[in-house]
């Protein structure tokens, strides 16, 4: 019936334009209305019954669909454009517009009974193609709107049938591995055609065409490949799209990177929570993340973006999420008591990457990974008492090199010259924090008291040759602290080492190291022109009489002896000074 009909339809048009008779035209187009009105109401009612029934091939159906999808197009098409002067006005050009949309009903009903299962998404996506072509060189607003509801048609049934979200995770299915990559190109293609001006809507239009084309590519690397590759796959994926964004100069591509970017960093802190895969003990996760890390810093370096705002926030996200990641790798892939080793010489690496690098944030990345090193030493480290290599312990290895690290991140992790003050007060101070508090852990005893004193020297000593200004004050810090020990421990101290008393040769050496102070340590002119620095020789004077008066207290006749002995040694000395 809906062939005759066509048929009867088509001979009427084709008098009508041979003889160039109104009236046959006319009634062409309107039987061409009543073919598709057929075609609406009984013959897809039918192919829909079918196809709820089964997935087989219709094969009437999809003759009869795709001869009325080339007739009513041919129409619209070639009739409306080959002869424009008859058809220029009302009813006939909107008879033929609706002839087009027939013909976009009549494509689509055809691609759905002739194919089926994961084919009918692609033979979609050829038809939508076809009519993003034909809209480019027609530059038809109707075509527009037909390809873009086939694309949402596409899209849905891709979802729902290529996708086999009834298939056991991470089970590889051929046909989705064939299927989506054809969808994601055509999606691409078809952005490719879109836009048939330079205005909002249209780049909205080429837009939604590509973020299919990523989506489909971005759920084939999540379904089809294994846990632990996704993160690398997701993030060459990005790297490839931020390179086409560059080249194809369509900028939109660029906000595709970021969001797989982001999915590559989720897969990868998601993948073998249980840390079932392992390679010499080290979680292979780990290694995953290395590609992670490697492309956040390529996208920095080479966003695809013009703007420079969009470029600036983009390379602050990636430093900053590639600078985590590359911690969240370290502390995955080391032991415990090296988690903070690594992290300082991140840290190191960061800023000396700054030389060849000119950009603030890895220098704040460099500062951020420091500090976490050092926090992360503060609270694991010092309970660590392995041996490392003879008598070095692990501990005393482990803390000495993040030390190391922080002192070398005060000069060298500056990101603008106005911080270079509070970064060196910062990382320096730290640095000798973690080192006299070693030496608490260490030596719990009398000896504590002239380590401290003696890294208070070796401090002074440094400065005098660097001038840096942070040291001095540490000096003090150790000095007030070696004082304090000395009064509250040492003078209590009753253990001997090889038969002489331990409080004698602790304050001892803290005396005289005191001394050396008082004249070594830098200060500023105004304190030493207020003899500021006697502080230092009065507390070794002190320490030396207090020594005196516990060291004779079964002798006390003799205490006033020494002291009378001590003050003349003491009065020469000044005298010699």
């Amino acid at each position: 019936m809906a062939i005759l009909w066509l048929v009867g339809a088509e001979a009427f048009l084709a008098a009508g334009i041979i003889v160039k008779e109104v009236v046959f035209r006319r009634l062409g187009l309107l039987t061409g209305l009543l073919v598709g009105l057929h075609l609406v109401g009984v013959d897809f009612r039918h192919l829909l019954t079918l196809r709820l029934a089964n997935e087989d091939p219709a094969l009437a159906a999809g003759v009869l669909f795709s001869l009325c999808a080339v007739v009513f197009y041919s129409n619209a098409l070639g009739v409306g454009s080959r002869w424009k002067d008859l058809i220029n006005g009302s009813p006939d050009r909107p008879l033929l517009t609706i002839h087009s949309y027939l013909g976009a009903l009549a494509a689509a009903s055809a691609a759905w009974a002739l194919f089926s299962h994961d084919w009918t998404a692609l033979a979609f996506a050829a038809i939508m193609l076809i009519l993003a072509s034909l809209c480019r060189a027609l530059e038809s607003p109707h075509l527009q709107l037909q390809y873009a509801l086939l694309c949402l048609l596409t899209f849905y049934r891709a979802i729902v049938v290529n996708l086999h979200l009834e298939s056991p995770e991470h089970a590889h299915v051929r046909l989705r591995l064939l299927t989506l990559p054809i969808l994601g190109v055509a999606f691409y293609l078809t952005a490719r055609l879109a836009v048939l001006r330079d205005d909002l809507g249209q780049r909205t239009i080429r837009g939604l065409f590509a973020a299919a084309g990523s989506g489909f590519f971005a759920l084939l690397i999540w379904f089809e490949a294994p846990e632990l590759w996704q993160p690398l796959a997701l993030i060459a994926f990005a790297v490839l799209l931020s390179e086409a964004a560059r080249a194809l100069r369509y900028h939109a591509l660029a906000w595709h990177s970021h969001l797989l970017t982001g999915l590559a960093v989720f897969t990868e802190l998601t993948a073998d929570q249980a840390g079932i895969h392992t390679w010499h003990t080290v979680p292979v996760r780990a290694f995953s993340a290395l590609p992670v890390v490697i492309g956040g810093y390529w996208l920095a370096k080479r966003m695809g973006t013009t703007d420079e705002r969009h470029l600036a926030l983009a390379r602050v996200a990636y430093t900053w999420a590639a600078a985590g990641m590359m911690v969240w790798l370290l502390e995955e892939a080391l032991r415990v008591p090296w988690i903070a080793v690594g992290w300082m010489v991140f840290a190191v690496v960061l800023a000396l990457s700054t030389r060849w690098i000119r950009y603030q944030q890895i220098a704040w990345q460099a500062n951020v990974v420091s500090l976490c090193a050092l926090v992360r030493a503060y609270f694991y480290n010092y309970d660590l008492e392995q041996k490392f290599s003879g008598p070095i312990s692990l501990r005393i290895f482990t803390i000495s090199i993040v030390a190391a690290g922080s002192y070398f991140l005060s000069r060298k992790a500056v990101p603008e010259k106005r911080y270079t003050r509070v970064v060196a007060f910062l990382h320096s101070f730290a640095a000798t924090g973690l080192l006299a508090l070693l030496a608490w852990y260490e030596a719990p005893n009398g000896w504590l008291a002239p380590l401290w004193a003696a890294f208070a020297l070796v401090l002074a000593i440094v400065d005098q040759r660097i001038e840096l200004e942070e040291l001095p004050w540490q000096s003090h810090a150790l000095a007030g602290l070696t004082l304090l020990r000395s009064i509250s421990v040492n003078l209590y101290v009753t253990a001997t080492w090889r038969g002489i008393s331990v409080r004698l040769l602790s304050l001892a050496i803290v005396a005289v190291i005191f001394y050396a102070l008082s004249r070594l340590i830098r200060m500023p002119d105004e304190w030493r022109k207020r003899d500021i620095h006697h502080v230092y020789s009065w507390a070794a004077s002190t320490l030396g009489g207090l020594l005196l008066w516990y060291e004779l207290q079964s002798q006390p006749a003799s205490i006033a002896v020494a002291w009378g002995a001590f003050g003349l040694v003491l009065f020469e000395y000044g005298l010699l000074r």
